[in-house]
């Protein structure tokens, strides 16, 4: 996804965020804007002698959109749009204007029955992962959050694939978070993530197991101003393996950046009774940073 085509979504979702505005019966929306930083290392070894080692950083600007469309009062239909643009032309550090190997685009809907208590629904998304090669990708699950009183508790349990060799396939996951509010402007939030699937390159199948994490920081800024900002790592461990092969893959995350508000009085508000659930990680797919 080239840097054009995100700054065209989050123009679209800024729109359409301006058009759910407070007063429209409990449609509640936001848009997302940051920048990241990430650091990986990749190692690659056959028969206890290391193959390649590669060490990299690279920047990245973030887009994100969601809004929540009440059906009733316990059914609501929730829309995704995320993405996220290589400022680098490859994070190999090559001259082909073509790779942008951090790249990549998603829309998503959920459908979700929420009371008081929490939410259980189904969610579905496809995207494009602009990798050494583009290709498209498919995740849908089941999610709930549990709420107890400053605590929120979430799990997602989903399916993921694509239709290209170098990305993750056939792959289910698991995601268990946990969001405190301090109080309705501050809020933390923490992820753990575990994701199984295959890699099937050079004829040869590769067994692929991944670990994620997420730590956040938001603080809201006030009520007359609907704005807040955000701080997180991210964080993934990759180990695949094939007969004698093994590879590793360890990357790490710092994002910041702004979200718009439009409806909620406080991040309390707007999670429980706005856009509250998310889509997963798109980088979850990509097991080699580029071309192995």
């Amino acid at each position: 996804m080239s840097m054009r085509s995100l700054a065209l979504a989050t123009t679209s979702l800024v729109a359409l965020g301006l058009a759910v505005s407070p007063a429209s019966a409990g449609m509640m929306g936001e848009v997302s804007l940051g920048y990241g930083h990430s650091w990986l290392n990749q190692e690659g070894s056959e028969g206890g002698e290391s193959s390649y080692d590669i060490d990299n950083e690279y920047p990245s600007i973030l887009g994100a959109g969601r809004v929540n469309l009440p059906y009733s009062n316990t059914v609501n239909i929730q829309l995704d749009a995320v993405g996220r643009a290589s400022l680098d032309d490859s994070i190999f550090g090559g001259k082909n204007e073509e790779v942008t190997d951090t790249s990549h685009f998603a829309l998503g809907g959920h459908i979700n029955y929420r009371d008081d208590q929490g939410l259980l629904g189904v969610f579905a998304g496809v995207g494009r992962l602009h990798d050494f090669f583009g290709a498209p990708v498919f995740m849908a699950g089941f999610e709930g959050q549990y709420f107890c009183e400053q605590w929120t508790l979430s799990a997602q349990a989903g399916y993921m694939d694509s239709d290209l060799s170098f990305l993750m396939s056939n792959a289910g996951y698991l995601r268990a978070g946990a969001t405190y509010y301090s109080s309705k402007k501050l809020k933390f939030t923490g992820e753990l993530a575990y994701i199984d699937g295959e890699l099937g390159i050079y004829s040869s199948d590769f067994d692929v197991e991944q670990w994620a994490w997420t730590l956040g920081a938001h603080y809201w800024f006030g009520v007359t101003i609907p704005v807040s900002g955000f701080v997180e790592y991210r964080g993934r461990t990759v180990d695949l393996t094939v007969g004698d092969f093994n590879g590793d893959l360890d990357e790490h995350t710092v994002n910041a950046g702004v979200t718009f508000h439009f409806g909620g009085d406080g991040f309390i508000d707007a999670d429980r009774n706005g856009a509250s659930a998310d889509l997963p990680d798109l980088d979850w797919y990509r097991v080699f940073p580029g071309s192995p």
